[in-house]
């Protein structure tokens, strides 16, 4: 049980970090997506003990792609950009809480 919640639940976070990263810093869908392959080959290779499994590789790429993209746009929803004062801090702190980088 450990194993499969490592694998299909954080592995799709930490793919939904660097397709969050792209996506917050304005690219697009499609733009993003390259950046979240590279990063995540590049862990699969360089950073784990054990030799790359595809099963690893596609859980991060794919999940983090699913994962960033709808916590990318639940908070664009949230952040309401006419509002001032308390009522827009408190979207901007949500949406925060909501899309790690977004």
């Amino acid at each position: 049980m450990r194993r499969f919640r490592h694998k299909s639940v954080r592995a799709s976070f930490h793919g939904s970090l660097y397709f969050s990263a792209f996506r917050a810093n304005g690219y697009t869908f499609w733009q993003s997506v390259p950046p979240t392959l590279f990063g995540s080959y590049i862990w699969e290779a360089a950073a784990e003990k054990q030799y790359p499994s595809p099963n690893d590789f596609i859980n991060t790429c794919f999940g983090g792609i699913a994962l960033g993209e709808m916590t990318y746009r639940l908070s664009n929803q949230i952040v309401n950009n006419h509002t001032r004062g308390f009522k827009r801090q408190f979207s901007e702190i949500l949406a925060l809480m909501v899309a790690k980088q977004s």
